[in-house]
């Protein structure tokens, strides 16, 4: 703090007896000195006098709009970013920084228009139809999101994200052979993408190869041990997958993975081994009671168990030990929700949602909207 209000008043005794020109440039070199000292408010402050010296300084708006978004004030960020790209219109970055606010609002559809505007003054923008397509397939517009993940991939060959996403709306059509095809491509471009090992495995246990499938789950649980493999397989195939208990832990041996019990707890979980899942969850906490991501598996047990109540209790332990994890948050939010608990369900959406900063894989439902 004594930083801060040391740099504002040297800033400010600095600019006496200058001219508006110079008063400007004084003005962003506090701007980008308060930026890189991250006192976000006072970059505004200089921000804000540049553009009160000079309303036409475009690029004061944008800088402006930057920082305001920042700090998550995102109505003046779009105020900002607005009044810029009425300046110059042809402002990619404008663009596409106010598309991405409109996304964080859920206002997806002027989301999309500014993602437009982007692509109309760069096509080769790969990013903008990548993204412009998630939002369409969030708006199970899979069609028109299919286009653009390709467009994406005809613009940047490596765009591994937009394979990826092109290949889980392929697996929803039932065109298995283009998926693999496009999830290879994913590995071959970014090998530690462990949505990549996901979509593959669910792909062989859809076409009854069970061993592949569990393969291609070890695999992702391997890269990322957080990652939770949500309803992996279907219902009717659940069964079959128990017969493959002696081959899983066959290929832990195998492939020199170095399981741990929530690692092992998860696997246990997918093959519906509960009892076995318990016992390892319990045996994760003994072991380190202020884990919270134990606590978090554990729940995940008792979510599959039916056993709603006990989950929500497990999510409580977690997120009093690590409270910043939004996961935790949305986890129980959705808990909450099949139970009728809409106020809190909805606290905890909105929760996940500030520390995420974005939510770009899920809607909020109806009851959370307004």
């Amino acid at each position: 703090m004594v930083l801060r209000l040391t740099l504002t008043l040297l800033c400010v005794a600095h600019m006496t007896n200058v001219d508006g020109q110079s008063l400007a440039e004084e003005y962003n070199e506090c701007a980008a000195e308060h930026f890189h000292l991250k006192e976000y408010d006072s970059a505004i402050f200089f921000y804000s006098e540049i553009i009160s010296l000079n309303p036409d300084d475009e690029s004061a708006y944008f800088d402006c709009g930057f920082v305001k978004d920042l700090i998550e004030d995102y109505e003046g960020a779009i105020v900002d970013f607005t009044q810029q790209i009425a300046i110059d219109s042809e402002h990619v970055d404008s663009y596409f920084l106010r598309g991405m606010i409109w996304e964080k609002k859920k206002e997806f559809t002027k989301a999309i228009q500014d993602y437009t505007s982007v692509i109309r003054l760069e096509d080769g923008n790969a990013d903008a139809h990548y993204f412009r397509g998630r939002l369409k397939e969030s708006m199970k517009d899979d069609q028109g999101a299919l286009i653009d993940y390709s467009d994406a991939i005809r613009v940047n060959p490596e765009h591994a994200d937009a394979y990826i996403h092109r290949a889980w709306i392929k697996v929803k059509q039932k065109d298995f052979s283009s998926a693999e095809k496009d999830l290879a491509m994913a590995v071959f471009i970014d090998s530690t993408n462990v949505q990549s090992y996901y979509y593959m495995g669910f792909i062989q246990a859809e076409n009854h190869s069970f061993e592949a499938a569990i393969s291609y789950y070890l695999n992702a649980i391997r890269l990322n041990p957080f990652f939770e493999l949500d309803y992996p397989i279907g219902e009717s195939k659940k069964h079959k997958l128990t017969d493959y208990t002696s081959s899983l832990k066959k290929l832990i041996t195998d492939q020199k993975i170095a399981a741990t019990d929530h690692q092992l707890a998860l696997l246990n979980v997918y093959l519906h081994q509960f009892d076995q899942a318990l016992h390892f969850c319990n045996k994760a906490i003994a072991k380190d009671s202020l884990d919270a991501n134990n606590y978090y598996y554990r729940s995940l047990t008792r979510l599959k168990q039916k056993k709603a109540q006990e989950a929500i209790i497990d999510l409580k332990s977690a997120i009093d030990l690590n409270p910043n994890n939004a996961l935790y948050y949305y986890k129980r939010a959705l808990i909450y929700l099949s139970l009728g608990e809409t106020k809190k369900a909805c606290s905890d959406y909105e929760t996940e949602i500030r520390l995420e900063g974005f939510a770009h894989w899920w809607i909020l439902p109806s009851p959370c909207a307004n």
